[in-house]
């Protein structure tokens, strides 16, 4: 299946070139990937002034056989593609593109999904007017603490200082809140974790 991705702007990619192959004029700068344990994020970089027709991501289970995800028209200098079914455990991931009719492939990259319970609890739940929620075998550490209504839209949040204790935290909730189901979001540059909530 042909079909294009829409372009963001990607500030994090590295600036080397990671083409397998000898490209001339034609350079690739960058290519990562990122996980929430859910889906794993594959972000690439071309100049505009790249000569590339289409990319294909794929995928590999042990870094050896590879499978093909999708097919992204160029247009443009910043990708972004998801993989929304990762095997649980370690994933590989490469771009390979076609040029003048040659073919090139990235480097690989590997991105780590583990199923694991990433509840957060939360006491009382239906919540009246604060949002308390325990922060039960979390890691010490700096996290970010995001409550978004059912439609996404964010509409409290914090940052929290962890000490590695069992501790509660309470988000003050807007107090015009509407009745609903809401989310709790819970990161980390390496975790993440969440939990729906209702408010009466």
């Amino acid at each position: 299946m042909l079909r294009f991705i829409g372009i963001i702007a990607i500030s994090m990619l590295c600036c080397s070139d990671v083409f397998s192959q000898d490209t001339g004029t034609i350079n690739f700068t960058g290519f990562v990937t990122r996980s929430d344990n859910e889906n794993v994020y594959l972000l690439w970089e071309v100049p505009d002034s790249s000569n590339f027709e289409y990319f294909i991501a794929e995928k590999s289970n042990n870094g050896v056989r590879w499978e093909t995800l999708d097919t992204i028209l160029h247009n443009g200098d910043s990708y972004l593609y998801t993989d929304k079914s990762p095997s649980t455990g370690l994933n590989y991931y490469r771009i390979k593109a076609t040029a003048n009719g040659k073919i090139f492939y990235s480097i690989s990259r590997r991105a780590y999904v583990t199923k694991i319970d990433n509840s957060i609890p939360i006491y009382p739940n239906p919540v009246n007017k604060n949002l308390s929620f325990q922060m039960t075998a979390l890691s010490k550490g700096r996290y970010q603490a995001v409550v978004y209504a059912s439609n996404g839209v964010k509409i409290a949040g914090q940052v929290i200082n962890h000490d590695g204790k069992d501790n509660y935290v309470t988000i003050a909730l807007p107090a015009m809140i509407s009745k609903g189901v809401y989310q709790l979001v819970l990161l980390t540059k390496n975790e993440f974790y969440k939990q729906n909530f209702l408010v009466q």
